[in-house]
């Protein structure tokens, strides 16, 4: 459905703090998932986000690379940190794949319900085995499907899961990471004019990480416009329609990038003073 012609300036000024909101949750959970040797906060956001902008312009994906190398140099910690970020994508590549299961049953097989309910008992059954019994974890994570869909990685963050208050903040912040996701992607669409449904919303998701992982010129310029307008067509938008919410969308994934890169730089430098008063503070 169409809506009357807007200004879209307004709903992509709101997507920018509904986008920020995904970077930041996921920071969060990442920060979490180390442990006791993190460095502070500011520092793993400005990592996390350096790599995702290292994979939005190199088209090999190097982010991860990008991310845990720098969070390296800022005083983390090496193994704990990309154990962590791997168990972190492979948690996204769940709750992704549970996303496009329903919309393949909603598309295909028109019985979206029953296979959305398969596919979230299927995720939480093996997702309880590998928390709560240490030979299942070892059983599953020696699979080669297992291994190719990472599973190893989310293994490895099982333990810390274990602890109620991290298994709380993780569980939340994945599902902020996905709600945020769809809430900047509904207010695109109302930018671009259209209005928004579950299916439009969860298929620019799918489309987004699909496209991410295809070769691509640097920016992923084409590619990721190609992959929102084929998810929005498929479920009924026009092609101009389309065409404005994939690039309203990476634009507004750019802006909220660099904005917080600048954040978290200022953020690291207006602490800085703080932490010698604070290290004084903590000698006998």
């Amino acid at each position: 459905m169409t809506l009357p012609a807007a200004t879209s300036l307004p709903w992509l000024l709101l997507a920018l703090p509904a986008l920020a909101l995904v970077d930041l949750a996921k920071a969060v959970r990442w920060w979490e998932l180390m442990g006791a040797r993190r460095p502070d906060f500011a520092r793993c956001l400005r990592a996390l986000v350096a790599g995702q902008l290292a994979n939005a312009l190199i088209p090999l994906r190097a982010g991860e690379v990008v991310s845990v190398g720098l969070l390296k140099v800022e005083g983390g910690p090496l193994l704990a940190g990309g154990a962590a970020l791997a168990g972190s994508k492979a948690l996204d590549a769940l709750v992704l794949a549970a996303f496009a299961a329903w919309l393949i049953g909603d598309a295909a097989l028109d019985r979206s319900r029953p296979v959305l309910i398969l596919a979230a008992a299927l995720l939480l059954a093996g997702a309880a085995a590998a928390i709560l019994k240490p030979e299942w974890r070892r059983r599953l994570g020696s699979l080669p499907v297992a291994r190719k869909l990472h599973v190893p990685a989310l293994l490895e963050v099982t333990q810390a899961l274990r602890e109620p208050r991290i298994l709380a903040v993780v569980a939340g912040s994945v599902a902020i990471v996905w709600l945020a996701g769809l809430a900047a992607n509904g207010l695109v669409l109302l930018g671009a004019g259209v209005s928004p449904s579950l299916p439009m919303m969860a298929g620019m998701l799918v489309a987004g990480y699909l496209t991410g992982v295809l070769p691509a010129l640097p920016g992923r310029l084409g590619t990721f416009e190609a992959g929102i307008v084929l998810a929005l067509t498929s479920v009924g938008v026009g092609v101009p329609q389309a065409l404005a919410a994939a690039v309203m969308l990476h634009v507004c994934q750019w802006c909220e990038l660099g904005l917080l890169l600048a954040a978290s730089l200022a953020w690291s430098r207006w602490a800085a003073p703080l932490r010698p008063a604070a290290a004084a503070c903590e000698l006998p």
